[in-house]
């Protein structure tokens, strides 16, 4: 029996080692070759009205190796008071990941890129041009106009952009559970299994533990994508976007706003040169005709890129764009702007 036990032991053990060992060695190949996209472990607050705001003098780094730096009013961008500086332009930009440069570095966003370039305009009309960006991650339209409401225009901007994609053809805010800063879906395994968010934490700087997550979202995308939406619930979903839409335009005309709106394709989209969710886009053009706001439409400039599209975009990612997606996108919005400030 003491053999056996002595065995069964030595079995177990190097059961243990070759699975630790398999383990070790995945992790090392997902970090010499990257398998999965980005990740963003900004340390979160529970809010009452938002789905979450970020901790305020906060940081952390990516796993793909970006710092995100929050300042002190919980956005990822440097400091502004929200006094505004005498001769100072302030174009205000409300929207979600994009334009919290999810995957890049904050200066190769195009909120910073287009700051930059209009403050090396000669003979402007003002001292200083500043560009806040207030992105937030998975912010609806919804969430946009109730952050412009709460705190955007705390900041005396002489110009709102709001950033759309079909991501935001939702009818709900985005709904998190946020426990000791780390966010989860109601319901998830990890609320359902009370996992301390600690162990969260530390996954999240495992690349193979990005790299099985990011496939199973693929394959996810992959199925809903073939799952065509009822035009009852696409109805409904347009109606509760197009009012969002209203109530920023609305709240901005109370604050002698100029509203853009400027939407980006997703890679998809890009390669059909066509958006997926035209009727979202209509609505835009049609606030456009009405004069209600100016559409900046990047479908075309991008399908205009001299070189790769894939460059445009974060490797492993359909959605984000790299440092060149977010330049030509500044571009796009420096032509749109110019005559403003000069």
């Amino acid at each position: 029996m003491q053999i056996f036990n002595r065995a069964l032991l030595t079995n177990l053990f190097l059961a243990l080692f070759s699975l630790a060992f398999s383990i070790l060695i995945a992790e090392i190949t997902c970090r010499i070759v990257p398998f999965s996209n980005d990740s963003n472990p900004t340390y979160k607050l529970a809010h009452k009205i938002l789905p979450y705001v970020m901790q305020p003098n906060s940081k952390s780094t990516s796993i793909h190796g970006h710092l995100i730096r929050i300042n002190s009013h919980g956005l990822r961008d440097f400091e502004y008071p929200y006094r505004k500086p005498e001769r100072t332009f302030r174009i205000l930009v409300v929207g979600g990941s994009i334009e919290f440069a999810y995957g890049a570095n904050m200066k190769y966003g195009y909120t910073k890129v287009l700051e930059k370039r209009l403050n090396s305009l000669e003979n402007k009309k003002y001292n200083k041009v500043e560009v806040i960006n207030t992105g937030h991650p998975g912010f609806s339209t919804r969430d946009q106009y109730n952050y412009l409401r709460l705190y955007g225009l705390n900041y005396s901007p002489d110009i709102l952009v709001v950033g759309v994609n079909s991501r935001l053809l939702v009818a709900k805010s985005l709904e998190v559970v946020i426990i000791d800063g780390v966010d989860s879906k109601p319901g998830s395994l990890w609320l359902r299994l009370r996992i301390p968010p600690a162990v969260k934490k530390v996954l999240r700087k495992s690349h193979l533990y990005m790299a099985v997550g990011f496939w199973v979202s693929q394959i996810r995308h992959k199925f809903r994508d073939q799952t065509t939406i009822s035009k009852d619930t696409l109805e409904k979903v347009l109606a509760v976007t197009n009012d969002n839409f209203e109530k920023i335009i609305l709240l901005a005309s109370q604050n002698k706003l100029p509203v853009y709106f400027a939407a980006v394709p997703k890679k998809a989209e890009l390669a059909l040169k066509a958006y997926r969710a035209p009727q979202f886009y209509q609505k835009l053009k049609d606030l456009e005709n009405e004069n209600k706001a100016v559409f900046i439409d990047m479908m075309r400039p991008f399908a205009k890129y001299s070189g790769n599209a894939e460059e445009l975009y974060v490797n492993k990612d359909h959605v984000h764009l790299s440092a060149k997606g977010h330049q030509v996108f500044a571009d796009m919005l420096y032509d749109n702007l110019i005559s403003t400030i000069q």
